[in-house]
């Protein structure tokens, strides 16, 4: 299972993707806090802060399982999201970079907030990401993320 960790650039891959498997239990418990606290991401978005963007990851279709990736430019429409693909997909043949997407608020992999100092809020799958990674690295995509929610 494929996953693109963040649309800002850092800890990833020259092409902003990363893998994991579909029964990594990192990931998943991940997946599941973010959707838990998808309100938080919902209230943000209501009222824009400058120099904030948002996006969710959405999970789209390949030959043996799913590529999540991120949507950025992201505005709440009913039920769910709706925003730009990021990333030029990897193996998803139906997922095209540049192309508007919805997802459904329940079926979002994650959802991030980054600002213009390069803080990161929610981005529950990069966290889930930087546990798996050398001491240094770690470190240094640790030193954007801010308190998650309680």
């Amino acid at each position: 299972m494929g996953g693109a960790i963040s649309p800002t650039g850092g800890t990833e891959s020259p092409d902003n993707i990363g893998t994991w498997s579909s029964d990594d239990a990192g990931m998943n418990r991940a997946i599941e806090e973010a959707r838990r606290h998808v309100q938080v991401f919902e209230r943000e978005l209501a009222a824009p802060q400058a120099g904030r963007r948002y996006s969710v990851k959405k999970a789209f279709p390949t030959a043996d399982g799913m590529e999540h990736m991120w949507l950025v430019d992201v505005k709440v429409v009913g039920g769910g999201f709706e925003g730009v693909l990021d990333n030029d997909p990897r193996d998803a043949p139906d997922a095209v970079i540049g192309r508007t997407y919805m997802v459904k608020r329940d079926e979002i992999s994650d959802w991030l907030i980054t600002d213009d100092q390069e803080r990161i809020w929610g981005g529950y799958t990069i966290r889930a990401h930087l546990a798996t990674l050398p001491e240094a690295e770690r470190r240094a995509g640790e030193a954007h993320l801010q308190p998650l929610p309680e």
